[in-house]
């Protein structure tokens, strides 16, 4: 704690809290789903303040839809999943301090 030089009362104190990189921890890059199931891609971030994740795949970000949904702990959900939607998927976590990325594989069939 440091003395606030911006504030009038030299007994309030700041508490400085410093940022930390985001790390992705995931235990495989490697995930199979059968047609028409429900698969859950892992990307667990954490970081301060806590990242912000995205999914890109095949060069578009995924955005939340009736095919796609990004859950709490920043995994994806992939819906209904088809032969399309095998391939590479790239988790990027960010916050203020840095960035972290990983690449899984769907493998469908």
């Amino acid at each position: 704690m440091v003395p606030s030089p911006f504030l009038h009362d030299p007994h309030v104190m700041v508490s400085l809290i410093p940022s930390v990189k985001p790390t992705i921890n995931t235990q495989s890059s490697f995930f199979f789903g059968r047609p028409g199931s429900t698969v859950m891609l892992p990307c667990q971030a954490s970081g301060r303040p806590r990242p912000q994740v995205s999914w890109v795949w095949q060069g578009r970000v995924l955005q939340g839809d009736d095919h796609y949904g990004v859950v709490y702990n920043g995994s994806l959900v992939v819906y209904s999943v088809n032969e399309g939607d095998g391939g590479e998927y790239k988790c990027i976590a960010q916050n203020t301090a840095g960035i972290a990325q990983i690449t899984v594989n769907l493998v469908v069939g």
